[in-house]
C-alpha cells in the first residue's frame, strides 16, 4: 500500500482520479477530519467547536442545524481557497489547493500566508513547502504544548492524519 492510500481516503482518492475540483475534494477531507457537530463541544485545545471546524462566536451552548452548518462550512472552504488562490503565486493543481486549503482551514488565513508552506511553494520550493506542513503538529492546552504526532492521551487524536493527508495532497502537484 502507498503512502497516499494509507493517509487519505479512498473516496478523496477517487475524486482525484475523477479530476474533481480542488473545492469537492477539499470538501470531502475536511468532512472526513472535521466531523459534524451540532451541539458545540471542547475539542483538543479547548475550544467550543461547532458544525464541521466552527470556533468564531461559538460558546458552551451554541447550537445548529445540518443545514446552517452545510451553508457555514461551504462558505468557509470557499473563502480559505480564494486565500489561498491569492497567496500562492504558482500553478497548482487541484488536490494540491484542495490540501493547502484544508491546511489553512485549521490554521487560519494570516497563519496559512506568513507560513513556510506558502512561501516556499512561492520560490518554487514545492517538496520543501508541502514536507512544511507536518511542522504544525503542536496544540497548546491548558499552558501545555503537545506535540501531536508523539501524543498518546488522545489530546490530539486526528491531527497527525489529518497533516500527513494536507501534505499528501499537496504533493500532487
Amino acid at each position: 500500500m502507498s503512502s497516499r492510500a494509507r493517509v487519505l481516503s479512498a473516496a478523496v482518492l477517487a475524486m482525484v482520479a475523477a479530476g474533481a475540483t480542488g473545492v469537492q475534494i477539499a470538501r470531502q477531507f475536511l468532512t472526513e477530519k472535521e466531523g459534524l457537530a451540532l451541539e458545540a463541544y471542547l475539542d483538543g485545545a479547548r475550544v467550543w467547536t461547532l458544525c464541521q471546524g466552527k470556533t468564531e462566536g461559538v460558546g458552551p451552548h451554541s447550537v445548529a442545524t445540518k443545514e446552517v452548518c452545510d451553508e457555514w462550512f461551504d462558505g468557509a472552504i470557499g473563502r480559505r481557497m480564494m486565500a489561498v488562490d491569492r497567496m500562492v503565486e504558482v500553478p497548482l493543481s487541484e488536490p494540491a489547493r484542495a490540501g493547502i486549503t484544508s491546511f489553512c482551514f485549521n490554521v487560519g488565513i494570516a497563519g496559512c500566508r506568513n507560513s513556510t508552506l506558502i512561501r516556499e511553494i512561492n520560490r518554487g520550493y514545492v517538496q520543501r513547502g508541502c514536507d512544511s506542513i507536518l511542522w504544525w503538529k503542536y496544540i497548546t492546552r491548558d499552558g501545555v504544548k503537545y506535540n501531536c504526532f508523539e501524543d498518546t492521551s488522545g489530546i490530539c487524536s486526528g491531527l497527525k492524519d489529518r497533516r500527513h493527508g494536507e501534505r499528501a495532497l499537496c504533493l500532487m502537484n
